[in-house]
């Protein structure tokens, strides 16, 4: 019964979620959680969620959450470098309207990067060099009319070029 019932509140919080419900930054911010081993990694360990998702725990209040910035309560920054980060890049940040930068470096990311980072409109930087991403580079990205700053090197993805 506990399964059924963990398996209906995920289901209808990502339903809520997908349809614009406004969602706090930590609960956006847990599906990166759920796809990494960020908690592992030391001076991380605030990163955390509970089992259905949600975390009582706001990165933008004090103590602030390692590698994220806040601006009027909302994260605008994802800054994690040189680090033993292992897993895949969720699409659950693009639940983080405010991002203007995100900056993933030096870590071991890899599969594809999400077509969902095309829906970030106030987006200027995007670091995700030196990680393993492979896969088609997502269209979507050529949509942020704000980018200013696309690092991608040191990964394995092809582009497609049109005319």
């Amino acid at each position: 019964m506990l399964c059924i019932s963990f398996l209906v509140v995920s289901f209808l919080s990502a339903l809520a979620f997908a349809h614009g419900a406004s969602a706090s930054p930590a609960d956006a911010l847990c599906g990166f959680i759920a796809a990494t081993n960020i908690e592992q990694i030391s001076g991380y360990s605030q990163w955390s969620c509970n089992s259905s998702g949600y975390t009582n725990s706001d990165p933008c209040e004090q103590p602030l959450w390692a590698g994220v910035r806040c601006s009027d309560g909302q994260v605008d920054s994802l800054e994690i470098s040189q680090s033993n980060l292992n897993g895949t890049l969720a699409s659950s940040l693009s639940g983080l309207v405010s991002l203007t930068s995100i900056s993933i470096t030096g870590t071991v990311l890899y599969g594809s990067i999400p077509s969902s980072l095309g829906s970030l409109g106030q987006l200027e930087v995007l670091h995700l060099n030196t990680n393993l991403f492979t896969g088609l580079f997502p269209s979507s990205l050529g949509s942020l009319t704000e980018l200013q700053y696309l690092w991608l090197y040191g990964n394995l993805l092809n582009f497609v070029l049109r005319s």
